[in-house]
C-alpha cells in the first residue's frame, strides 16, 4: 500500500532520534494477498472482543509520560481461514508509536494475518515495544501481528477475504484492485489536522494481455478490475481536472503483476488538488540565491496575528534559486521572505512580502483557484542582514566555567523556538561565541545535560540581547535545575 508506506517513512524519521528508546517501524510495501497469505501461518477474520493494554512510566523530555507498551486483543474467530480453529484467540502486538504494533479497538472486526508469538523474538519490528529496557513475555498461546502484514480493518479487506475464499475452494480469482484517497490540507503540506479522504467517481484503467479494462471508484474509493488473465498490467489512474498526485516522486501509473494461481494485485493512489505557486528569488546584485532560501505561503485569514499563530508553508530555493510550492488548495494567500520565521543562516535578510514591503498591508493577495498554477513571482531581494557576533560565558554557582555547555537563541519576534542551524558548545574555560544578525533583539541561554531525554541537568535563566545597543560579553550562570525551558 503505496500511501501507507510514505506515511510510515515520514513517521520513521521523526523517531530516530528517539531510538534508544523506542524501536522505529520501518515497513517496506505491503505484500500481495497471495504472498502473504502464502507466507502467513495463521489468518482468520474475527471480532475484537476486548483489549488490554500495557503501560509504563517514562521520563522523556523533562515530563514523566505514560506510554503504552504493548497491546493484547482479545478475538473471537468468526471464520478461520488458515491453521486456526479455536473459537478465541489473543493476538499480542506493539504499543504503537515507532514499534509497528497494530492499534486494535474493541468491538470493531478485523481480517488478521498472525504468526505464533514463539516465532518472534521480542523488541522486533512485530513485537511490543521496549521502552527503558522494560516489556513483559508475550502470552503463551498468542498470536502477533504488527502494521506491516495485511492485517485491516475488516471494512477495507473485501477483496483480500473474497481472493482467499476463492483459493481455499480451489476457484482463485484474478483480479487488480485498491483504492484512491485524496489528501486534503489548509495548505497541501504536512500540517496538523489533514486528512485523507476516499474519492469517488474516478476512473481507473488496466492494459495488459487481456487486454483493456477499467472500473470506476465507489463510495469509498475502491475499485476492482476482474476477469484478468495471469501477467504483467500497467494500471492508471485519470486524474481529474485540477489534480496531481500527492508526492511529487509518484506517477499516476503502475506495473502490476497478476500470477498464475495467486489472484491479484493492489495498487493504491493518492491525490490532491495541484494549484502551483513558483517563481524565483534574486540576491540585490541581480544574481539567483542558490539553494536553501526560506519561501512562506501564509494564508489570508491568519496574516497579521505574529508568527506563533500564523498558519505557513516554507519551500526552499534549489541551486538556480528556483521555488515551488505545489498541492495548494483554492484560497487567498501571501507568499514571502521571512513572513513566518526570523532571519537565520540559510535565509539573512529582513522580512519581504511579495512583491515589496514589510506588512501584510502592501502586500499582493494571491487568489488561488482549484489546480491553478501561479509562474514568475519572483523576489528581489535587498542586501543580507549584518552579522552580529554575541560572545559571553558560561560558568557554575561556584564560577567554575562550564566547559561543553549548549547555547540557545531565541528571536523575540519568534520567542517560544529557538533557532535552527546554532550549533554552539562553550569551550574548556566556558567561553562561546554565537551569530546572529544586527537589528534584532534576541534571548540567550545555556544549559549542561546529564541526561537529555529525563532533562536532567541544571541551565541559566533568559538573558536578553539587543544588536542595537553593541557586544558587551554576556555572562550566563548555571543555576536553574533541568534542561529545558518550561522546566522550574
Amino acid at each position: 500500500m503505496r500511501s501507507r508506506f510514505a506515511q510510515l517513512a515520514v513517521a520513521s524519521l521523526l523517531l530516530l532520534c528517539l531510538s534508544e528508546y523506542v524501536s522505529a517501524c520501518t515497513c517496506v510495501d505491503s505484500p500481495s494477498p497471495c504472498d502473504s497469505f502464502q507466507a502467513t501461518p495463521v489468518v482468520f477474520v474475527g471480532l475484537a472482543k476486548s483489549i488490554e493494554e500495557e503501560t509504563a512510566e517514562i521520563n522523556r523530555f523533562g515530563n514523566i509520560e505514560k506510554v503504552r507498551t504493548g497491546l493484547t486483543a482479545h478475538f473471537v474467530v468468526e471464520e478461520g481461514l488458515k491453521g486456526i480453529s479455536v473459537r478465541e484467540v489473543d493476538v499480542v502486538t506493539g504499543g504503537g508509536g515507532g514499534d509497528c504494533g497494530y492499534h486494535f479497538k474493541a468491538g470493531e472486526r478485523y481480517l488478521v494475518y498472525a504468526h505464533g508469538t514463539e516465532r518472534e523474538a521480542l523488541g522486533s519490528s512485530v513485537s511490543r515495544t521496549v521502552i527503558g529496557g522494560g516489556g513483559s513475555p508475550a502470552k503463551v498461546g498468542a498470536l502477533t501481528t504488527s502494521i506491516c502484514s495485511r492485517t485491516q480493518h475488516l471494512s477495507r479487506a473485501q477483496d483480500d477475504v473474497e481472493l482467499i475464499r476463492a483459493f481455499v475452494k480451489g476457484e482463485p480469482q484474478a483480479r487488480v484492485f485498491g483504492a484512491v484517497s485524496e489528501y486534503v490540507s489548509k495548505l497541501g503540506g504536512y500540517e496538523d489536522g489533514a486528512q485523507y479522504k476516499p474519492k469517488a467517481g474516478l476512473t481507473v484503467k488496466a492494459e495488459g494481455v487481456s487486454g483493456q479494462h477499467a472500473a470506476i471508484t465507489d463510495s469509498g474509493g475502491r475499485f476492482r478490475l476482474e476477469g484478468l488473465k495471469p501477467g504483467k498490467y500497467k494500471v492508471a489512474l485519470v486524474l481529474p481536472p485540477a489534480y496531481g498526485m500527492r508526492y511529487s516522486f509518484e506517477k499516476n501509473e503502475f506495473e502490476a503483476q497478476v500470477t498464475q494461481g495467486c489472484w491479484g494485485a493492489e495498487v493504491d493512489f493518492t491525490i490532491q488538488l495541484d494549484g502551483r505557486v513558483r517563481g524565483r528569488v534574486y540576491d540585490a546584485q541581480g544574481k539567483p540565491v542558490g539553494e536553501q532560501v526560506q519561501v512562506s505561503l501564509v494564508t489570508y485569514e491568519s496574516a497579521g496575528g505574529g508568527m506563533d499563530v500564523v498558519e505557513s508553508r516554507n519551500e526552499y530555493t534549489d541551486k538556480g534559486g528556483r521555488y515551488e510550492f505545489d498541492g495548494v488548495p483554492p484560497g487567498r494567500y501571501f507568499l514571502g521572505i521571512n513572513i513566518a520565521d526570523v532571519p537565520d543562516k540559510g535565509t539573512p535578510y529582513s522580512k519581504l512580502y511579495y512583491p515589496s514591503g514589510s506588512a501584510h498591508a502592501q502586500a499582493t493577495v494571491i487568489t488561488l483557484a482549484e489546480g491553478q498554477k501561479f509562474d514568475n513571482y519572483d523576489f528581489h531581494l535587498p542586501p543580507p542582514l549584518a552579522a552580529h557576533t554575541i560572545t559571553g560565558t558560561v560558568s557554575f554557582r561556584n564560577g567554575k566555567p562550564a566547559a561543553g555547555a549548549t547555547l540557545e537563541l531565541y528571536d523575540l519576534e519568534k520567542p517560544d523556538r529557538a533557532l535552527w542551524g546554532i550549533d554552539v558548545k562553550t569551550d574548556t574555560q566556558g567561553r562561546f561565541t554565537v551569530k546572529g544578525f544586527k537589528g534584532r533583539r534576541y534571548r540567550l541561554r545555556a544549559y549542561k545535560d546529564e541526561d537529555f531525554i529525563a532533562g536532567k541537568g541544571v541551565q541559566t535563566e533568559m538573558v536578553e540581547v539587543d544588536t542595537n545597543l553593541g557586544s558587551s560579553p554576556v555572562k550566563l550562570i548555571l543555576v536553574k535545575p533541568g534542561i529545558f525551558r518550561h522546566q522550574q
